[in-house]
């Protein structure tokens, strides 16, 4: 109802006034976008802290062969 109003107010169709409105709200939203986008991480920057890997603990000499002998040489 209100936007067939619009419609005969502006004197136009719905679709045309539509994209108008749509073109205006997006112009003025524009900066904001450059600025989130200059502020965004760059890929390649160093991450210390991976929070979406579980990490596997490991000893580096309980992975040498030399320094535990497995089971079936004993």
């Amino acid at each position: 109802m209100f936007l067939q109003k619009c419609v005969q107010l502006e004197n136009t169709t719905s679709n045309k006034l539509i994209k108008k409105y749509l073109r205006q709200g997006f112009e003025e939203l524009k900066p904001r976008v450059k600025e989130w986008e200059n502020q965004k991480q760059p890929k390649n920057q160093l991450k210390l802290f991976d929070f979406d890997v579980n990490p596997k603990q490991s000893s580096m000499l309980a992975d040498q062969e030399f320094a535990y002998p497995l089971e079936d040489d004993k």
